[in-house]
């Protein structure tokens, strides 16, 4: 492509350094930070929280923000010290997980942290709204806190009226570190044919191995299929983590669930958090019975083609955390199976863990 820039490079503060691409004029900034890339472990443990985060609409924004500021933060805390104890590596929770007022953000940030420190943490704490209305991914570090943007605005925060609804973000951050080369994105991004065509790109040139998408979307089945098809084309594992409505209040809504069957529709199916990514066919059918039939051939014995690539899923209407094991020294399936230390499996020691039978 004709328009694709040079990589400026400089150096940055916190022990690590960033260069920035510049794809096209038009296309939003990409950041890249090194951190503490050597000494990566043969596999990367990750954990997917599939939680409710109850929200209200800010009257003088239209946009929105935790209910119970005290009583969420509490949550999240506990949630991220019962990870530590599962020795997990890296934390992604969904859009707007952090959506609290600002002093609250701020003691969370600064407890996230010191556990990030401690622990060598990578956390993707979900988004927040700041004074600009601009949504700012939020990630903390063992290095540091970074704020991401999100570039597009979905239905529920666009606004025609002046000072409300979502302004647009300019760049994003990709994180190159001993836990994976990252890339955070948000909610409707992922469907944007700009942000699209550079997680791609990313993915070709070996910039990211680890597309994380993170959510609040009644709408998930759209994505799915998207992030599906990324992944069989790119060596990439890609992930959505979703909000959830409580289940009584989905029937309330007069939506179907997911125990009801498959509202293919897209509304009123928070959840399907997800995770992509390639593995071999003999391990794809040990996991298909732990995968909902929406996404599967009325027989059941295979998925379907807009889907194949999906390894597994939380159902709707489910406080739970997906765990797993990635193996990212290999990111794709060898063509043939040469020799035992090739790494298989691409991924490993699957677990869900359902919050509401836990205590946290």
């Amino acid at each position: 492509m004709s328009k694709i820039g040079t990589l400026i490079f400089y150096f940055m503060m916190c022990n690590s350094w960033s260069q920035e691409l510049a794809l096209t004029k038009t296309f939003p900034k990409i950041e890249i930070i090194e951190i503490d890339e050597d000494n990566q472990p043969n596999f990367v443990k990750y954990a997917q929280f599939q939680i409710e985060v109850p929200l209200k609409k800010d009257s003088q924004t239209g946009l929105f923000t935790v209910q119970n500021p005290k009583q969420h933060t509490n949550k999240i805390v506990s949630l991220v010290k019962k990870s530590i104890e599962m020795n997990v590596n890296v934390l992604i929770f969904p859009e707007l997980t952090s959506s609290l007022p600002k002093s609250e953000r701020n003691e969370l940030e600064e407890i996230i942290l010191e556990l990030a420190k401690k622990h060598d943490l990578f956390v993707v704490l979900g988004s927040y709204y700041d004074v600009t209305n601009k949504s700012r991914v939020l990630i903390i570090t063992s290095r540091g806190i970074y704020r991401s943007y999100k570039i597009k605005s979905s239905r529920f925060e666009a606004s025609p009226l002046k000072g409300k609804g979502m302004d647009l973000g300019d760049s994003l951050l990709v994180f190159q570190t001993k836990y994976g080369n990252i890339l955070p994105i948000t909610c409707v991004d992922l469907i944007s044919d700009d942000i699209q065509y550079i997680s791609r790109y990313l993915s070709n040139n070996q910039i990211i191995e680890v597309l994380v998408n993170i959510n609040w979307n009644p709408a998930t089945w759209e994505f799915m299929r998207e992030v599906s098809a990324m992944v069989n084309r790119h060596p990439l594992f890609a992930s959505i983590t979703n909000n959830v409505v409580d289940i009584t209040k989905l029937k309330s809504r007069k939506t179907k669930t997911f125990s009801s069957g498959c509202s293919f529709s897209g509304y009123g199916d928070y959840g399907n958090t997800s995770l992509f990514g390639s593995i071999r066919k003999d391990q794809r059918k040990k996991l298909l019975p732990f995968i909902s039939n929406c996404f599967k051939h009325f027989e059941n014995k295979e998925l379907l083609p807009s889907y194949q690539n999906l390894i597994y899923n939380i159902e709707p209407g489910k406080e739970a955390i997906l765990i797993y094991d990635l193996n990212l020294r290999v990111i794709r399936v060898p063509e043939k199976t040469q020799a035992p230390d090739q790494g298989y499996p691409l991924v490993r020691n699957i677990e869900l863990i359902d919050l509401k039978s836990t205590e946290y």
